[in-house]
């Protein structure tokens, strides 16, 4: 079974956050995806993933999140940074969906 994965992986196979990013972009800019789940077109409330990536300015370069957000329809599920993870920062280098301790609530919604 393969071992690894997440986002800092994904980020560093791909060559890192610069190299992501819009290479037309004067300053340092941010990476953000969006995707929505739903059970057919006229589902009311889809699911909506949103990830918004950033570099660390200094140290190792890691991928950081900006924002993390999951949203049901209109209700919101999860939303970060929280005061979790401005109390510990190294939480941001973790999508919700990597800590499993973590996304065990909002997984049963």
């Amino acid at each position: 079974m393969p071992t690894g994965g997440g986002l800092q992986q994904a980020i560093g196979d791909r060559g890192g956050v610069s190299a992501i990013r819009c290479l037309a972009a004067r300053q340092p800019s941010h990476i953000e995806v969006s995707v929505c789940l739903s059970e057919g077109s006229l589902d009311e409330n889809p699911w909506k993933y949103e990830l918004g990536i950033e570099q660390e300015p200094r140290g190792k370069h890691k991928a950081k999140l900006r924002f993390e957000r999951v949203t049901r329809g209109t209700a919101s599920v999860l939303s970060r940074p929280d005061s979790q993870d401005k109390a510990d920062e190294e939480r941001l280098c973790q999508t919700a969906l990597e800590q499993t301790m973590f996304n065990k609530a909002w997984m049963r919604s």
